[in-house]
């Protein structure tokens, strides 16, 4: 395992150590200690990478949801080399995408049926809305998980429906204690 540096040689020579007391007989673990090879990978190794977290990232809108799935990680470092961490983006899911982005339309839609049928165009106002989830972590239990995006899709819903009331300018009702799903229905 050549690491770059002043490591190098050091790293080069016990795995050559290494090899030779494996070709002798020993068993992996008395070579690795025989090289030293064991002790300088503690010394300026990194572990295997470990996840420490993962869930869901982006915003939403009354376009729908752009986001993405993200993994936190975290690699140990050895006695002279600190430890390592950072995130892996992927893809959402594409059935969880497919839901957020549903919440988001449906909201749109039955707004923007209200603006018409008071005559007025709230399209651009709609677009402009934009709310970031930040980095939602999602439970390892599928249950639990299951539970958080059903709990971000009512807020959802409950923020956009709040969103849509304002734009349309009935802010004060929710003001006067109605709730912003009564409003719109």
């Amino acid at each position: 395992l050549a690491t770059g540096g002043l490591a190098t040689p050091l790293m080069l020579d016990s795995m050559s150590l290494d090899v030779i007391g494996r070709a002798l007989g020993m068993d992996r673990r008395t070579a690795a200690i025989f090289s030293g090879s064991s002790l300088l990978g503690k010394a300026f190794g990194r572990s295997a990478p470990k996840a420490t977290g993962s869930g869901i990232t982006g915003s939403y809108g009354f376009d729908g949801f752009s986001g993405q799935s993200y993994v936190d990680w975290k690699q140990k470092g050895g006695w002279f080399r600190s430890d390592k961490r950072g995130t892996q983006y992927s893809a959402l899911d594409s059935d969880l995408d497919q839901v957020l982005d549903r919440a988001g339309t449906t909201l749109r839609k039955g707004a923007e049926r209200l603006a018409k049928q008071l005559g007025i165009d709230i399209s651009k106002q709609l677009s402009a809305v934009r709310v970031n989830i930040g980095k939602l972590q999602l439970d390892a239990d599928p249950d639990k998980a299951q539970q958080q995006i059903e709990a971000l899709i009512a807020t959802m819903i409950g923020q956009l429906s709040t969103e849509s009331v304002m734009i349309l300018g009935f802010g004060n009702l929710l003001n006067k204690g109605f709730e912003a799903g009564d409003v719109m229905s």
